[in-house]
């Protein structure tokens, strides 16, 4: 008798449990998400994305509402149905902070290698090569042979096509981020043709982490 109430106590502390377990897992994986990027295969990288990002939040949802109609507790199970959506909401909504974060975080953790690495490239020692490693750094030229990219993906990626990569380059990424361009004003048939802007805020493809060094990213 005591030990099925204990079991029955158990389960129903199981759900909130998980919930803050998710949480500690999703903080250090947001945290230290370019970090596993460049540890695992991108493959199997995505694969933990997906679960964490995804996978786990529904499951905990469809937990919580089977909870609530057939299970006790129900009051432990709408807060955490209602947490667990709300900490979903509110990731994405963040990512604009959140990226940037994570990406500075893995930057300054090999600060020195990339450094070194760049020191080597204007210095003319890497001479014509459009690719190699060094410092234990995957690097490549870019287009314009004046900027290096380095790779954080370790490998093409076959399940979502997104690479992400540190560049560093002194013309396209300024030491401090340039404002936001002014907003085109509406187009006047009657006038002249509206000014155009190219946007210098590097957003979108590029993010600004430290001096000439940007975070790149894009979709093949």
């Amino acid at each position: 008798m005591a030990s099925g109430r204990r079991r029955d106590e158990i389960m129903q502390n199981l759900l909130p449990a998980v919930f803050v377990a998710w949480l500690l897992i999703l903080a250090v994986w947001t945290l230290c998400f370019f970090v596993m990027m460049q540890a695992l295969n991108h493959d199997t990288f995505t694969i933990f994305n997906v679960t964490i990002l995804f996978a786990a939040p529904l499951l905990l949802l469809a937990w919580g509402a089977l909870r609530i109609v057939f299970g006790a507790r129900r009051r432990t199970a709408t807060l955490v149905v209602l947490g667990a959506a709300a900490v979903a909401v509110g990731w994405v909504v963040a990512q604009p902070v959140l990226l940037p974060v994570a990406a500075r975080l893995n930057f300054l953790r090999q600060k020195p290698a990339y450094e070194a690495v760049v020191a080597e490239f204007k210095a003319g020692r890497f001479g014509q090569a459009r690719s190699g490693k060094s410092h234990g750094l995957v690097w490549a030229r870019l287009d314009s042979m004046n900027a290096i990219d380095f790779q954080w993906s370790r490998e093409p990626p076959t399940l979502f096509p997104t690479y992400f990569g540190l560049v560093y380059d002194e013309e396209n990424c300024p030491e401090r981020p340039a404002p936001p361009p002014t907003p085109v004003p509406p187009y006047d048939p009657d006038g002249a043709d509206p000014p155009t802007f190219k946007h210098a805020g590097l957003l979108g493809e590029r993010f600004h982490l430290q001096g000439h060094y940007c975070l790149m990213f894009f979709q093949s």
